[in-house]
């Protein structure tokens, strides 16, 4: 095109004209392949940068992920935080700090067991901001031995009107921290694998980063939920938000953007919060930049343990709700915005030899 609009130019005598014409095109062409050569799969190589940065820090542990993906390394935090600074609802997006993070914990009817989760985690000052519990339990006061519990790691109890699943993503004015781990109240994450999900997470801020994974499936038209536990090797479309890393600005986007349907859906049935809230990254995700897999499952040998086995999925009519829930999400957004994700992270010692 450039080669034909400079030859016509010329011929007419138009030389300067067909000069200018020309190097503007080539700036265009150049800006738009610039542009094009610089979008990746952020997931991928927001990973391998974190396994460079986790295998320098550490000469006894090193990172291992699987993915049937090409990658290249490349600095993606400017990355990242371009894509941000795209959408107008998370401009302020780094306006806190990346040096801990803080735990929001509902809890209701589990008062017996704080005290274990507040031992396990309030040794661990150098990591956690603090640690805010969502008190779901109405009417109740907050037992004083409960309130008063000696702690290392400030605690938090915000008092609810309401027992409802999405108060655990209210971008509640007390969180000081960029990254939110959105933690059940029966879950103890050791702490080795707390600091390994929380490096990975610093470096993919834009992604929801945890270590339960799950998926979807379609049949017939219809979206279902797969109840089973992911293996090795296969495919996830879902990360548990029980233990789970998140940016601050998502609780915002969840809770005054999203559409009004998803948390109607959550309130009316005490379930999918999480499915909304991947549903709702993933679609901004996919609005800033390209529809991308929009979670990063950590895969540890010393996984989240449980202190309680009673719970919301124990009830007959859970897993239905669930699939219920991803066809309302499709209906919402024209198609089910969840993107299947191939990539798992994994810390391993390494090898004398």
């Amino acid at each position: 095109l450039c080669i034909i609009i400079y030859s016509i130019m010329w011929r007419h005598k138009f030389k300067i004209l067909a000069v200018v014409i020309v190097v503007y095109l080539f700036l265009v062409l150049l800006h738009n392949y610039m542009d094009v050569s610089t979008r990746t799969e952020l997931h991928t190589t927001l990973l391998v940068k974190a396994l460079g940065d986790l295998q320098a820090k550490s000469a006894n542990v090193g990172v291992s992920f699987y993915s049937p993906l090409s990658s290249s390394i490349k600095e993606t935090q400017e990355i990242v935080s371009n894509l941000f600074k795209k959408s107008a609802e998370l401009q302020h997006a780094f306006s806190n700090t990346f040096d801990k993070f803080t735990i929001v914990m509902p809890t209701y009817n589990r008062t017996e067991t704080l005290s274990t989760i507040f031992h396990h985690y309030c040794e661990m000052p150098d990591i956690i901001d603090q640690i805010v519990v969502v008190w779901n339990n109405i009417g109740e006061l907050v037992p004083q031995k409960v309130q008063e519990y000696s702690c290392k790691v400030p605690i938090k109890f915000l008092l609810q009107k309401t027992n409802r699943l999405i108060n655990r993503f209210i971008p509640y004015p007390e969180i000081k921290t960029d990254c939110v781990l959105s933690l059940d109240d029966d879950r103890l994450v050791p702490k080795e694998a707390l600091q390994f999900g929380f490096q990975v997470w610093k470096n993919s801020p834009h992604l929801v980063v945890g270590y339960v994974a799950r998926t979807h499936g379609r049949k017939n038209g219809k979206y279902y939920y797969r109840k089973r536990t992911v293996r090795h090797g296969e495919k996830y479309s879902i990360i548990l938000t029980v233990a789970a890393f998140l940016h601050v600005k998502y609780l915002d986007l969840f809770t005054n953007v999203a559409p009004q349907e998803i948390r109607d859906f959550v309130n009316k049935y005490q379930n999918g919060e999480d499915l909304g809230m991947l549903a709702v990254v993933s679609n901004h995700l996919s609005k800033i930049d390209e529809p991308q897999c929009a979670c990063l499952w950590v895969r540890e040998e010393c996984q989240s343990t449980k202190l309680s086995d009673h719970g919301l999925h124990k009830q007959s009519h859970h897993f239905e709700e669930r699939t219920e829930c991803l066809n309302m999400l499709s209906d919402i957004y024209g198609t089910l915005p969840l993107q299947y994700c191939s990539l798992e992270v994994r810390k391993t010692k390494k090898r004398n030899d």
